[in-house]
């Protein structure tokens, strides 16, 4: 798609019209293919916050069981092998939750350029007109 086709342009009417919208709908309507593209970015959206939800409860939770431990400790020996270990276990869990966020983000990405390309595969006659 051109930056051409990204661009607002006044319509015989005085309105402004998006080509790139137009073409992803029958008849060119742009507003239903706003809504359609923002539809699944919102589901992605929620999908992506959920499980980087979910992450945050853990570490909150492994943060609130760190502190029970610090208080029971007897040692400064006992404290820094309690800190010690929090702090193996978070990166380990840090570095496992990465790539579950990236995929995620990655899904989300190619089902929206997916969503786009097939509709604009199946109105040629709408891009046409542009």
């Amino acid at each position: 798609m051109t930056d051409a086709a990204n661009k607002p342009q006044t319509s015989g009417n005085g309105g402004f019209r998006f080509p790139a919208f137009e073409m992803m709908t029958p008849g060119g309507n742009p507003l239903a293919a706003q809504a359609k593209l923002s539809q699944m970015w919102l589901e992605n959206a929620v999908a992506f916050n959920q499980e980087f939800s979910r992450f945050a409860c853990e570490r909150l939770k492994a943060d609130a069981r760190l502190f029970q431990t610090m208080s029971e400790c007897k040692s400064v020996d006992e404290a820094v092998s309690a800190q010690s270990d929090f702090a193996r276990l978070a990166m380990e869990s840090y570095f496992a939750e990465m790539p579950k966020l990236m995929e995620q983000a990655a899904r989300n990405s190619a089902s929206l350029w997916t969503a786009v390309m097939e509709t604009a595969k199946t109105q040629p006659q709408a891009a046409a007109k542009n």
